[in-house]
């Protein structure tokens, strides 16, 4: 399986109107000397419609809620803000992270990781209140796996 076709298999919604995937989104400081993380912050969500958009060089992964009033994307809203400030940016000891794992329904098994992102709050449409919640990563950041019973993770083919 290509990574393309696990990539697509979370975007938009199904037949019944519903989202394809489920999504967490975890802020977490990575120790710059031994490499340990400790999670700031993690939320699971089941509502946001996923959308991902690559170029030969970044993924743009879109989260975009229905209801600009709906309790994940406040408290998702809140949280990156409150990670996103210069008190929580890389310093000698520690390094912050936003990591975002996409699970699509209709492929058991598979998964898209993402580490080392940027996130930004949007519109998508004109003259709305904020309702996406953008990330940014490197296309060395993310990538589709597989869950397989032999070996606990393989990276599907890109």
């Amino acid at each position: 399986m290509k990574a393309q076709e696990v990539f697509k298999a979370a975007c938009g919604k199904d037949i019944l109107d519903e989202n394809k995937a489920v999504v967490k989104v975890q802020t977490e400081y990575i120790g710059r000397n031994d490499l340990e993380q400790t999670e700031v912050d993690s939320l699971d969500m089941d509502n946001p419609i996923v959308e991902i958009h690559q170029n030969a060089r970044l993924t743009l992964v879109n989260l975009i809620f229905e209801d600009t009033d709906d309790t994940d994307l406040l408290y998702l809203s809140d949280m990156v803000k409150k990670f996103q400030t210069s008190a929580n940016s890389m310093d000698d000891e520690k390094t912050p992270g936003i990591s975002l794992t996409i699970m699509p329904k209709e492929i058991e098994g598979s998964f898209i990781h993402g580490v080392s992102g940027i996130a930004l709050l949007q519109a998508s449409r004109v003259k709305t209140g904020f309702d996406t919640v953008s990330f940014v990563f490197t296309n060395d950041c993310i990538h589709a796996y597989m869950l397989d019973a032999d070996k606990i993770e393989d990276e599907v083919e890109d």
